[in-house]
């Protein structure tokens, strides 16, 4: 029994240790409702592409309002690789 025990905190640890990333960057996107984050895809050149969708109008980020055409509207993000917004699209109506 012991050694079950063993070998399954073991078997944990190395799913932990296999699954582990580094941290790099977060930011978030608020709004009236919810905001929910789907993909996240990072190119060779350290840009990021986001896609999700809001249940709410608008939606904040980095402080600044974007408006969608109606509830659970999609989003599309491209940031550059010092994570600034480069556009914003939303689809949607």
């Amino acid at each position: 029994m012991r050694i079950q025990k063993i070998l399954f905190l073991l078997t944990i640890l190395h799913v932990f240790v296999l699954n582990a990333q580094e941290f790099d960057w977060a930011n978030s996107v608020t709004g009236g409702e919810h905001e929910y984050g789907i993909k996240a895809i990072k190119n060779s050149l350290g840009e990021t592409y986001l896609i999700g969708y809001s249940t709410g109008n608008p939606f904040v980020y980095e402080g600044n309002e974007y408006y969608t055409n109606g509830r659970s509207d999609a989003f599309f993000i491209k940031l550059d690789s010092q994570k600034n917004l480069v556009w914003l699209k939303t689809i949607g109506g």
